[in-house]
């Protein structure tokens, strides 16, 4: 969780109520070009990714969303996390068609390719952990934290 734990700690942490996963981007998006995070049109390349390419994922516990953008609209290496209020609804990664209540997402925002792919292996670490659940619980950056430092290497 290495990883994870780094990219959380120089990120966001929320509790929000979003009605799509459209809003809920615009809201990330508009937010992390403010504070310098990623250029002018990374919005526009997050939605288009999400459409091509849905990342909503079911894991042994809860649903959980990673969207992302390309590298070359990330400014800041982080990941945004956030915990829906109220599940939002998205699309499938391995059923596109499929459609799945998201309780989770993690907005990866990197530089590098061999970083998204040590990220991703810490993010599906977490999701097969017994302790993943429990972050619908979880309401500040502090016990964001120290969820993450509970879940054992597999």
């Amino acid at each position: 969780m290495e990883e994870i734990i780094k990219l959380a700690e120089k990120g966001n942490f929320q509790v929000r109520h979003f009605e799509t996963w459209q809003e809920y981007m615009e809201d990330s998006a508009k937010r992390l070009f403010q504070n310098g995070n990623v250029t002018d049109g990374f919005l526009t390349a997050l939605v288009e990714r999400e459409k091509k390419y849905p990342t909503g994922l079911q894991t042994m516990s809860i649903a959980a969303a990673l969207p992302h953008a390309e590298f070359q609209y990330v400014k800041t290496e982080l990941i945004d996390i956030t915990v829906f209020e109220k599940p939002v609804l998205f699309h499938q990664m391995d059923e596109p068609e499929q459609e799945i209540k998201v309780e989770a997402a993690f907005m990866l925002l990197l530089k590098e390719p061999h970083a998204h792919l040590k990220a991703l292996q810490e993010l599906m670490q977490l999701f097969q952990s017994e302790h993943f659940p429990e972050i619908r619980a979880v309401r500040e950056k502090k016990g964001l934290l120290n969820l993450l430092k509970e879940v054992e290497p597999c």
